[in-house]
């Protein structure tokens, strides 16, 4: 398979303010996740998130379930240092 892969991305100046989701279903049960951008200074802005999901467990075809559910969480503030030229 070919094919191009374009990862586009915001600064947190970009995305300021709050962002919501969430949902659920039989296989990915439940998940969600919240952000949250502000400004410090006019030069300063930041951006906090968390989420969080649920995975179902797998169901064997004569119907016993595979044991295999998991979840997982993760929130942080993502950085990057800028050169000042």
């Amino acid at each position: 398979m070919n094919g191009v892969i374009n990862i586009t991305t915001k600064s947190a100046r970009e995305t300021q303010g709050w962002y919501l989701e969430g949902g659920g279903g039989t296989q990915l049960q439940d998940f969600g996740a919240v952000r949250y951008g502000g400004r410090l200074s006019t030069n300063v802005s930041y951006r906090v998130y968390g989420k969080y999901f649920d995975r179902g467990s797998e169901v064997y075809f004569d119907g016993r379930d595979a044991n295999d559910a998991w979840s997982m969480g993760q929130g942080g503030f993502p950085h990057r240092r800028r050169a000042v030229v």
